[in-house]
């Protein structure tokens, strides 16, 4: 990959990092900001909202810029918003930071995972845009558990500290590996008005939605795996650990093959593949939830194949911008973004109703039904366009 890829993987590494590394600094956060700890979870929230919100909308009202300066503006954004986080006095303030930290983390990846498509080809478009993720699955693999360790021997706000001081090695990766001229370049012949407009384009939100339903259906299993796993398949509290990091180990590798398997068959190809296994890894959870040894097996499955979707579906949506008239690839990352966070919000939620009313496994069931809707939305699409990265 060129050197510029991977200063964009390693800044995604920072911006996974201070979204998973909340919840395991919630306990001393929430001690030394005299705060429920409930009311500190909502430090999530306001990332992913500020994720969703601007990586579509951001994205699109500054489509007009110098895509190495936007980007480099970005990264300032986030490494001056993390340390508002660790200077944060009470928690309103606090909140504020990590909104506008998500900001920039939504533009960013629409942005960067844009441009390492253009500079690679269409031929390994799918494999650039998983080497851009990577740096996220890597930080959901050491997010939590590296979040729990550095809060018990440094104080929460040095934690915040040290991501932006990563976050700044990733902005200065940027300024020595992604020259000047080309990407430096506006976003093509896009403009605001055209940018906007493509937020309500037909083909990109039903490209989008894919991925509101992929990561709905995931995350409403998903964000109850650890009580599902000890209290219905028995697993002890370590077990469930290993396991989690399991997940997350697979979810790195799943990541790779879903960008390989993407270059290989098409983004249509690919996404339907990834997402019919998806559905019947989570079928199998639903029927095998009270046998540990496929639950070992199924929970691997599940990170492989929820992270195999993230560049299938990234490309894929690229692919439905690049049939545009204008260039709005990065405006359709963004949306694409922002619809792996309403996906993962929706499912928490549906999830959290479902649990309630039926119980654990039954979160499988629902999320088995909900990814399999996506099936035809891709399946109608491989009829109607032949995908020029398939040969």
């Amino acid at each position: 990959m060129p050197p510029a890829i991977y200063a964009f993987s390693f800044c995604a590494f920072a911006l996974g990092l201070t979204e998973f590394v909340v919840i395991g600094l919630l306990p001393a956060m929430s001690a030394d900001l005299n705060a429920p700890t409930a009311q500190v979870g909502e430090a999530v929230t306001a990332y992913a909202i500020g994720v969703a919100v601007g990586a579509p909308i951001l994205t699109a009202l500054t489509v007009g810029w110098p895509r190495r300066a936007l980007l480099l503006s970005l990264m300032l954004l986030f490494v001056v918003g993390n340390l508002a986080v660790a200077l944060s006095p009470t928690l309103m303030p606090l909140l504020g930071a990590r909104f506008a930290s998500g900001l920039a983390h939504g533009v960013f990846l629409a942005v960067a995972s844009s441009i390492a498509a253009g500079i690679v080809g269409p031929q390994r478009a799918g494999g650039a845009v998983a080497f851009v993720f990577g740096g996220l699955t890597v930080a959901l693999v050491l997010g939590v558990p590296l979040g729990t360790f550095l809060g018990s021997v440094w104080d929460w706000r040095a934690v915040f500290v040290f991501v932006s001081l990563c976050a700044a090695a990733g902005l200065a990766g940027i300024v020595f590996t992604m020259p000047k001229a080309g990407t430096n370049a506006r976003s093509g012949s896009g403009d605001v008005r055209s940018s906007l407009a493509a937020l309500a384009n037909v083909r990109l939100l039903a490209a989008a939605s894919l991925s509101v339903l992929a990561y709905s259906g995931t995350f409403a299993s998903f964000t109850y795996i650890s009580p599902l796993l000890s209290e219905v398949t028995g697993l002890g509290v370590g077990s469930v650990s290993l396991l989690l990091l399991g997940y997350g180990a697979a979810a790195t590798v799943g990541n790779v093959v879903g960008g390989r398997l993407t270059d290989r068959l098409g983004p249509d190809a690919a996404s339907a593949g990834i997402l019919a296994t998806l559905s019947a890894v989570l079928f199998g959870i639903w029927v095998l939830a009270s046998v540990p040894a496929a639950m070992i097996v199924l929970v691997t499955l599940l990170g492989a194949a929820t992270f195999a979707a993230v560049p299938a579906l990234q490309a894929r949506i690229m692919a439905a911008a690049a049939a545009e008239a204008r260039d709005v690839s990065a405006v359709a990352a963004g949306l694409n973004i922002a619809g792996f966070n309403v996906g993962i919000a929706l499912g928490s939620f549906a999830g959290a109703r479902v649990v309630t009313m039926v119980g654990y496994p039954a979160t499988a069931i629902v999320g088995a039904v909900v990814v399999a809707l996506a099936l035809p939305i891709v399946l109608r699409g491989q009829r109607g366009v032949r995908p020029h990265a398939a040969g």
